[in-house]
């Protein structure tokens, strides 16, 4: 049980991917390296916060940190991957994406 509610981190990861994709889209990627440390500092907010409030309600502290960081590796791999398609829709949106070689 301590496992699923580390894992259930991955909620505020999402929460915070989707409002990062968000931002790019709306800003035209060009406030990027804003969007970039708004969510390093959010994940690091909740994360403290997500710990501090659960790891006294949990029995198994190790298997909760072993979840935390699970969702961690999934939300980062799902963000390379929506930061990816999101650009390159964009790039195709305004005609300027380059031809394969």
């Amino acid at each position: 049980m301590s496992l699923l509610i580390g894992f259930g981190y991955i909620i505020p990861l999402v929460t915070t991917t989707v409002t990062a994709s968000y931002l790019c889209r709306e800003f035209k990627y060009t406030i990027l390296p804003l969007v970039i440390t708004m969510v390093i500092v959010w994940d690091i907010c909740t994360a403290i916060l997500w710990y501090g409030v659960l790891s006294t309600i949990i029995d198994n502290v190790y298997a909760f940190e072993v979840g935390i960081l699970a969702s961690f590796c999934v939300a980062t791999i799902v963000r390379a991957i929506a930061l990816l398609i999101n650009k390159s829709h964009y790039d195709r949106q305004d005609g300027s994406s380059r031809e394969s070689i």
